[in-house]
């Protein structure tokens, strides 16, 4: 079985360093120089990677919260795990500071075999039918089509994104049907309630145009397109949604507000 994990590690930052989303871009620096070098090449090579990871700034206490997902056992291993175990301070070279972890934490760990029972068991076919999702996009997030960005999250980019990671990494074949995508996008889906901004995220000079808020919509009425979403929406916070998510971008997380009747 394929594991998911999230860990948290919390940072002392020192007086006078700049805290933002983007110095997610430098913490891959971090996870590069700390995992092996034969698996690291493996990552650079990989369209889609298996993990994904962001961090939250808190000027006031000047720490940092950075959070760490993988998406497959083999990253669980040969990437959270040396993460884990680093020494407490740590150097950033493109910065040229030392940061201090103060507390690691593993804060999720479930499988896809799990999640996945979650929705399609039998026991869950009336309690885990929502009627509403809600995404709650952390950092800047942004997909890309047909060589532009996209700087809203349009429902099929969203649903499809995250398919595609779901099908990628957890080695079950039950949504890799070529009829799921037409089932998922077969009705329109009615936007309820959203609030979003343009944040751009800063990469190596250039800023990159992305939106980051909230975002709410109905599910269709069919019972397996609900449980299907319902599946994606929980998968989401440790997949992260849309480009970059190896550096910061796309961070989630997720509420299913659900109700028996329609």
């Amino acid at each position: 079985m394929n594991t998911l994990q999230t860990i948290k590690l919390k940072l002392a930052v020192p007086q006078g360093m700049r805290l933002n989303q983007s110095l997610g871009s430098v913490l891959q620096g971090v996870i590069m120089e700390t995992i092996d070098t034969q698996y690291a090449s493996y990552l650079h090579q990989q369209n889609l990677r298996p993990y994904s990871q962001h961090c939250v700034f808190h000027a006031k206490s000047q720490t940092l919260d950075w959070y760490v997902s993988a998406l497959n056992t083999d990253a669980s291993h040969k990437l959270l795990l040396p993460l884990l175990n680093m020494p407490d301070t740590v150097y950033l070279r493109q910065k040229q500071k030392a940061i201090t972890i103060q507390q690691r934490t593993l804060i999720r760990d479930t499988t896809y075999e799990k999640l996945a029972e979650k929705f399609f068991s039998k026991e869950s076919l009336i309690t885990n039918s929502p009627s509403t999702i809600t995404f709650h996009f952390q950092t800047s997030t942004a997909f890309r089509r047909k060589g532009q960005y996209v700087v809203y999250p349009e429902i099929p980019l969203l649903i499809t994104n995250l398919l595609k990671r779901w099908n990628t990494f957890s080695e079950m074949d039950f949504l890799n049907s070529s009829d799921i995508v037409p089932l998922l996008l077969e009705h329109p889906f009615e936007v309820t309630q959203y609030n979003l901004s343009m944040k751009y995220f800063s990469l190596e000079g250039t800023k990159i145009p992305a939106f980051q808020g909230n975002f709410s919509f109905k599910t269709d009425k069919n019972q397996t397109v609900r449980q299907i979403l319902s599946l994606l929406a929980t998968f989401a916070p440790y997949a992260g949604v849309g480009i970059k998510t190896a550096i910061g971008m796309g961070a989630v997380t997720t509420e299913i507000n659900r109700q028996t009747n329609y």
